[in-house]
């Protein structure tokens, strides 16, 4: 971290870690990256899990200038309580009490939500995972691909971890050959 790394621009940024969480919850990582000297906002990346608490994600430098990357991460509450409560249907446990805190999740990120449509769809599966129909059927509303990428997006981040802010110099293409001065001095 003393020294920034060097690309040329085209040039992937791969960036691996170890993210771990006390307990048997799922953490969720991303990778943040942004040119800073075009004052571009930060852009993200999810990080793929590799297995044993590794992780890994990339990003590309597209232009000459000084970038920037860090990494945050997170319980991810949410993907928690889906594994768990996709075990206990398998076991056809009771899994009452369970839906009724995943609806609060639900709930939760809806009030967060700011496109009208996700907003209106997470009250609506939060309702119906409120109803009186049997606790198994409710709980199928909550783990559908679309319901799990949008609390995905609309996790709750207040306590995050982030890491420090490293820098990426892209240099021009003809850079990444300037070391034969230094092996062949004159």
């Amino acid at each position: 971290g003393l020294f920034p790394i060097k690309r040329t621009p085209g040039e992937i940024v791969q960036v691996e870690l170890d993210a771990f969480s006390d307990g048997h919850d799922l953490v969720t990582v991303v990778l943040r990256y942004r040119r800073t000297d075009a004052g571009d906002a930060w852009q993200e990346t999810w990080m793929e899990a590799l297995g044993n608490d590794r992780w890994r994600g990339s990003f590309v430098v597209d232009a000459m200038g000084w970038y920037e990357y860090q990494v945050e991460a997170w319980v991810d509450h949410f993907a928690s309580w889906s594994h768990g409560l996709e075990r206990w249907l398998k076991a056809r446990q009771d899994v009452a009490s369970e839906v009724l805190e995943g609806a609060a999740m639900i709930r939760s990120a809806a009030a967060r939500a700011t496109v009208e449509r996700e907003q209106r769809l997470l009250v609506s599966v939060a309702a119906a995972m409120t109803s009186d129909a049997p606790a198994e059927h409710r709980a199928e509303h909550a783990l559908t691909p679309e319901i799990t990428e949008i609390m995905r997006r609309l996790t709750d981040r207040r306590h995050s971890t982030q890491s420090g802010v490293r820098r990426v110099l892209v240099d021009r293409g003809r850079a990444g050959f300037s070391a034969w001065d230094e092996v062949f001095p004159r």
